[in-house]
């Protein structure tokens, strides 16, 4: 037996659990910044992987974590 699915989270339920605006959520995820899953036209979030992608920004404390500057 496989495991079970966990319910994927809508734009705006992960945008209010992140914090931040459902539009630089949609942003993030179009650019692949963040995990996340089209489905058709609309965007889904596992909560496990968004918890993980929270961890590693938290746990990031060197400067080859973020982003470079755009030249």
């Amino acid at each position: 037996m496989g495991e079970a699915l966990e319910k994927l989270l809508s734009q705006k339920a992960a945008a209010e659990l992140l914090g931040i605006h459902p539009e630089t959520l949609r942003r993030l995820s179009a650019r692949g910044e963040i995990p996340a899953l089209k489905i058709g036209r609309f965007w889904k979030y596992p909560p496990s992987k968004l918890a993980e992608w929270v961890q590693s920004k938290v746990n990031c404390r060197s400067l080859s974590c973020r982003k470079r500057p755009r030249s």
